[in-house]
């Protein structure tokens, strides 16, 4: 019985190179992705994310720290489409056509998206946020994956930052196992490769 594996156990990143290789991760893991400032953190989330909900019909959220919902919406929908992000941020400067062909796009990308997925952004715009704010918000809705962007960007609440950061993974970990899911947890390396603020 030990050794049985269940299909539901797992959960696609998104990303096939990494999928092959490890199956996804498993439920109730807390699976942490560090880089530099501008290392790509955001962009592979938003597309892994894309990927878990269109092609694995995953119920995914995505709660950003750093960027507002219509940012990442833009982002998202650049990469959906296909399409240019410049253009899509400025609407090719208004283009009518452009619009249409555009909302069009998105649209035909959720009809083919595999059923059963949702994929939420969550807005979060409180500069005093802390994780046990998150947990309120996403217990009810059943992910399977959530994606938080970043750690350094929650409050500390006037605490050493290296110790308010191992408190939060540690209640991130526990809130895994508690709703059965995977969290990926972006977090921003300094100069010398090691976790910002941290010592990880």
């Amino acid at each position: 019985k030990i050794m049985e594996v269940e299909e539901k156990r797992f959960v696609e990143f998104g990303i096939d190179a990494l999928d092959e290789e490890v199956r996804g991760a498993v439920r109730g893991d807390l699976v942490l992705v560090s880089a530099p400032r501008g290392g790509g953190k955001t962009a592979m989330m938003l597309q892994a994310a894309t990927k878990q909900f269109a092609t694995h019909g995953l119920n995914v959220a995505l709660w950003s720290l750093e960027m507002s919902r219509d940012q990442l919406i833009e982002r998202m929908l650049a990469s959906a489409t296909g399409e240019l992000f410049v253009d899509v941020r400025v609407r090719k400067k208004n283009n009518i056509e452009y619009i249409k062909s555009l909302t069009n796009k998105w649209y035909e990308f959720i009809n083919n998206a595999k059923k059963g997925g949702k994929l939420t952004i969550w807005d979060v715009s409180d500069a005093a946020c802390k994780p046990t704010d998150l947990k309120k918000t996403v217990l009810p809705f059943g992910y399977d994956c959530i994606w938080i962007d970043y750690l350094t960007l929650f409050s500390s609440g006037g605490r050493d930052l290296w110790l308010a950061q191992k408190e939060y993974s540690r209640f991130f970990k526990q809130l895994a196992k508690e709703l059965n899911t995977v969290i990926v947890l972006l977090t921003q390396l300094s100069d010398n490769e090691r976790v910002k603020y941290g010592r990880g």
